[in-house]
């Protein structure tokens, strides 16, 4: 009773236990009137292997009485009774290993894995690739935001000392102030950087291509002009980079809010899947089963609901994308809460 006989025998698909129903021989002479028993010795077959294997101690007569009538040509009542009675036996015994599982095992997993794996490597690169150019972004907004707050206040600081000088000595003063050349060379530097940076961040949003505006500093430097000059350059650039800035919080925010958390939920079931899998695999037990698609979709589900409140966070520890990776990998505990959520809004009412 080896593995190279049960391919012998012509083993098929897996059909439904033999504990549950016993399916009629559709080719060959039947070993017993008992519809099926040729099935049942074969999945007997592989648990003995699998006890042997695994070093397992089975009773000596049972085994025999297996061995009997597997080897027999044909059966009687009463012996094919006393092989489904110690098939019976050796599945107790070996539970929850079971033939079903040893075929699934040997057929199905390499196919399954590799399902996994490749669900894992295609959400993986998507979700690492949208998460860096989210952190890209955020930081490009950063700058932006700190260099509009310099530059206006800059911009006012340089037109009121070019407004209040209307006399040639005071525009003389001005010009000889080195405050005041100081203040403008850190405008006209912070308006490149400025304008630098909201070409960079248009790229991320897909916006369209724009000209870097010139600004250039006219010797002698006149401060009254220079200012008046580069007031109307700077407002458009300023309107420029907000305008990125803004498409910039739109796109990526939907895409933080409402596509990233359902994407990182099933990174979570698949995580757990592939967990669950190994540690069936290697136990043996592993039946393949429609309720791992629905765990996707069930996932999907949390976390567009941790997106839709992505202002619930259980601390600094614990941002959205964190929950729906969690809500993903346990599925079973984020309906455990909403059930009991559930509980507190009726407990009370009449029946």
């Amino acid at each position: 009773m080896t593995g190279d006989l049960a391919i012998h025998n012509g083993l098929g698909p897996v059909q439904q236990s033999n504990v549950t129903v016993v399916f009629p021989q559709k080719h060959g002479d039947p070993k017993s009137s008992v519809a099926g028993m040729e099935k049942l010795l074969q999945d007997a077959e592989y648990l003995l292997d699998y006890a042997a294997e695994s070093g397992i101690s089975l009773d000596p007569a049972m085994v025999a009485t297996i061995i009997a009538a597997e080897a027999s040509d044909k059966l009687n009542n009463e012996d094919a009774v006393k092989a489904i009675a110690a098939v019976t036996a050796l599945s107790a015994q070996l539970q929850p290993v079971s033939a079903k599982t040893l075929r699934a095992c040997k057929d199905e997993a390499q196919r399954t894995v590799k399902t996994y794996r490749r669900i894992a490597i295609v959400l993986g690169i998507f979700l690492l690739v949208s998460s860096m150019f989210s952190f890209v972004t955020d930081r490009l907004s950063s700058v932006l935001e700190n260099d509009i707050v310099a530059a206006n206040e800059l911009a006012i600081t340089l037109t009121s000392a070019a407004m209040s000088a209307t006399t040639p000595e005071a525009k003389a003063a001005l010009n000889a102030d080195p405050r005041n050349l100081t203040n403008l060379q850190q405008f006209f530097t912070t308006i490149r950087d400025l304008q630098r940076v909201s070409l960079q961040l248009n790229v991320f949003v897909l916006g369209e291509s724009r000209a870097a505006e010139s600004m250039e500093v006219m010797y002698p430097i006149d401060m009254h002009r220079e200012v008046m000059s580069t007031l109307p350059v700077y407002q458009s650039i300023r309107s420029f980079a907000k305008d990125v800035q803004e498409r910039t919080a739109l796109f990526y925010g939907a895409l933080s809010n409402f596509l990233l958390p359902p994407l990182y939920a099933i990174l979570g079931a698949c995580a757990y899947l592939l967990r669950s899998f190994s540690e069936q695999v290697r136990t043996r037990t592993f039946s393949p089963s429609r309720t791992d698609s629905a765990r996707f979709i069930i996932a999907a589900i949390g976390g567009g609901a941790v997106g839709l409140f992505n202002n619930f966070t259980m601390g600094e520890n614990f941002p959205p994308l964190a929950i729906a990776f969690l809500v993903g990998y346990a599925t079973d505990i984020f309906f455990s809460f909403l059930d009991r959520i559930q509980q507190s809004f009726t407990k009370g009412k009449p029946a």
